[in-house]
């Protein structure tokens, strides 16, 4: 996890009605925490220097390349959506994708909170991912255990059927 903060200069002076962050819209944003001892840990320190897109951001729509990158990591969003949004709170999530360093890329999550309302509004926010695997079967061992004992079954079937048969 890696957070940060700085500004942001929405398309209404309102948190009510802003529909995106205009083009070059971001002021001053920076780490503020990484998690210790994770991947973005050894090269991102609080206090590094975000570089945020150019581009503008609808929060509905979302999908946006290079949303921001810091320490030889950027993270490509590729869908949000508002959650929450009313005249002094407005909550945006997402998905996207974590690459860098020479990382395998890794999904990730986008979380972007802003409180209070008007042109370069102070923001919150944080992004996420998560590097554990979604069911990813185990190899070989697992497949020689199940021979194994379907082996066995087998030849314990045959046994008992020899037995019945020199019982008749």
């Amino acid at each position: 996890m890696i957070d940060f903060s700085g500004g942001a200069t929405f398309n209404t002076p309102s948190l009510s009605t802003a529909s995106s962050v205009i083009a070059g819209g971001w002021s001053n944003v920076t780490v503020t925490a990484v998690t210790a001892g994770s991947i973005l840990d050894s090269t991102i320190n609080p206090g590094a220097a975000v570089t945020m897109t150019g581009a503008a951001w609808s929060f509905n729509n979302g999908a946006l390349p290079n949303l921001w990158t810091v320490g030889g990591f950027t993270f490509n969003l590729t869908s949000s959506a508002i959650v929450t949004q009313n005249a002094s709170f407005l909550n945006v999530q997402g998905t996207g994708f974590l690459s860098g360093n020479g990382y395998d890329v890794t999904p990730g999550n986008w979380y972007f909170t802003s409180q209070g309302g008007g042109d370069n509004n102070l923001f919150s926010f944080s992004a996420s991912n998560d590097t554990r695997p979604a069911g990813v079967p185990e190899g070989g061992s697992t497949v020689l255990m199940l021979g194994g004992c379907l082996l066995a079954g087998a030849a314990l079937h045959r046994l008992r059927r020899a037995s019945e048969c020199r019982n008749v």
